[in-house]
This record gives structure tokens, sequence and C-alpha cells, in this order.
């Protein structure tokens, strides 16, 4: 695709750091690495699914208290918070490089 339609910009998620470096320099794709921050819950909630499982709770009862966890975590309840949504906004747009301002403005230009 990317010959076909050679002025589309193409963003691909990368493994880590290196993995973006190769996607950017060989490809010219736009490469982001995921991330969370090390203190975060999110990392933990595995670990502790895996700890109540091997001590015999049920597997739907750590599921559903994982998926509650997870929920808290992010700020999601009926649905997704304000807050939650533009806080991975300005995640994504540090990540790509790019302003809230320079967005707004592609947006409004177009």
């Amino acid at each position: 695709h990317l010959f076909r339609y050679p002025d589309l910009e193409v963003i691909a998620r990368a493994r880590d750091s290196e993995h973006q470096r190769r996607l950017n320099k060989m490809l010219g794709v736009v490469a982001m690495v995921p991330t969370l921050p090390t203190d975060s819950r999110l990392l933990s909630l595995p670990f502790g699914g895996a700890v109540l499982r091997a001590l015999d709770y049920k597997r739907e009862d750590v599921d559903g208290l994982i998926e509650e966890s997870r929920r808290k975590a992010l700020g999601i309840f009926d649905g997704a918070s304000d807050n939650l949504v533009r806080e991975e906004q300005a995640t994504l747009l540090e990540q790509l490089g790019l302003s809230d301002r320079e967005v707004k403005e592609e947006v409004v230009a177009s």
C-alpha cells in the first residue's frame, strides 16, 4: 500500500525504540512505542490475576475483578471520561511530535 498511495502517511506501532528507528528510517513511517508509567496499576493486573488463579480462585471471578480494576484505573465507568480521552490524545500527539495547536490548525484548514 505504501507504493500504491505514496501520499498517505503510515502510522505504526513499534515494539521498542530500536524498532521505531528502523521503521522510521527504512520505511519512512511514523512509528510510536506505546508507553505506560512504570507505577501504573495496569502493569500489576496480569500478575495479580495469576496469583489469584494460583490460589484457586475461579477464573470468572478473577477476570471480572481484573476488568473492574482496569476500568477504575482508566476512569471508565459507563463510558470513557473526558479527562482520560484528553490525556490519551495528548500522549498520542506527543509521540507523533505534534502539538494540539498544529492539529487544530490542520483540521480547520481542511
